[in-house]
């Protein structure tokens, strides 16, 4: 093994996004992966296992909460009005990823459940249930969500770390 080189298992996982915003989200995997393991691995064990408390507790369950109910409202709107049309994407994004630490598995559905809606807001939208500005704010609200939730989560990390020196 060459010196300064870790050999360290990582998990290979293909997913499929249908959104190009869910698949521009992708990019916020290894910082939140990078930050969990700082957390949970690194930290006294205690310490970490709070802090990864507050991190579900603050930000992953309550978007996966939000998501579903989303979810559950779009797919309940078109049930009622009787849509039942099939969504495609003209550049769906097949992948493997690797994923360097488990912990970022949960921040990984949060996106994969996102596409979902995405896929069930566009389904509201081309029966025009929603207009352009409801899908567009859908589109930016989550965005800046997940963004924020990355910085939370990368500060978080960065904090300890400080707190450790």
């Amino acid at each position: 093994m060459k010196k300064g080189k870790s050999n360290r298992p990582v998990l290979e996982q293909e997913i499929t996004l249908q959104s190009s915003i869910a698949q521009n989200l992708l990019s916020l995997v290894k910082p939140v992966s990078i930050a969990l393991y700082e957390i949970n691995v690194r930290l006294p064990k205690a310490q970490g296992k709070k802090m990864q408390e507050a991190i579900d507790n603050e930000i992953l369950k309550p978007m996966a909460a939000d998501l579903k109910r989303e979810i559950e409202q779009a797919q309940a709107l078109c049930a009622e009005n009787g849509v039942n049309s099939k969504v495609a994407f003209t550049d769906p994004l097949t992948r493997e990823i690797t994923l360097s630490y488990p912990g970022v598995r949960p921040f990984l559905k949060l996106i994969l459940d996102f596409d979902l809606m995405m896929i069930w807001m566009h389904k509201l939208w081309f029966a025009a249930l929603i207009n352009d500005d409801q899908l567009l704010e859908t589109r930016r609200e989550w965005g800046l969500r997940f963004e924020r939730a990355r910085k939370k989560i990368v500060q978080m990390s960065k904090n300890t770390r400080e707190s450790q020196d």
